[in-house]
């Protein structure tokens, strides 16, 4: 099995404090360290241990949300923000275009991607933090609609069969197994742009 391993990096700590803890034959240290280079083969047999700073605050910027889902729902270059001091990316998705991206390479029988776990269950994982976020959203009065925490739920049950289909498909490698995947990609693409305008409306 090959490793997968993320581009380095540098993520700098803002908001939390990191703790490496080294597991390396079992020999257990605790190092504070100041940023996490991701990708790094010098982590990669490492555990990270986050705590909140309980001194850091953040008051809560509904205009923020409001343009994040607008950016997520046109599939727009998030990279564009930073061209001033960065080149624009060119080779990757955004938003709501990564269904596209994934009905496509599922199309072309791209056994890299379809056998990849990771990305399912990312999309799996957004839909669990949008459920969150609209609870989050109707608790603290920013969106009135309540009925649209339903239908987000229906959006993470989607994604979350989608991870059970490739399971199935690892075990039996049947190909209608990957047909009915691509039709329910595609469904799940259309019900989050209808959602997610309507909570856009709603806010």
């Amino acid at each position: 099995m090959k490793k997968n391993y993320l581009p380095l990096y540098d993520t700098p700590i803002t908001g939390v404090q990191y703790f490496g803890l080294d597991i390396i034959f079992g020999d257990e240290k605790i190092k504070p360290i100041d940023a996490v280079k991701i990708g790094s083969r010098e982590y990669e047999n490492t555990i990270f241990m986050i705590k909140r700073k309980e001194n850091v605050q953040y008051k809560f910027d509904i205009c923020c949300v409001k343009e994040l889902l607008s950016e997520y729902v046109t599939g727009n270059n998030f990279s564009l923000r930073k061209r001033m001091v960065n080149n624009v990316s060119t080779d990757v998705v955004y938003g709501i275009n990564i269904y596209d991206k994934l009905i496509h390479e599922y199309s072309e029988n791209n056994q890299e991607i379809i056998e990849d776990v990771r990305l399912l269950h990312t999309i799996y994982e957004h839909k669990t933090i949008m459920v969150m976020r609209v609870r989050f959203l109707i608790d603290n009065k920013y969106l009135q609609n309540e009925g649209l925490l339903s239908e987000v739920k229906e959006l993470e049950q989607m994604a979350f069969s989608l991870k059970y289909s490739q399971m199935k498909y690892l075990i039996d490698q049947d190909r209608y197994i990957i047909d009915q995947m691509i039709k329910t990609i595609y469904q799940l693409k259309n019900k989050e742009i209808n959602v997610i305008k309507r909570l856009l409306a709603s806010l």
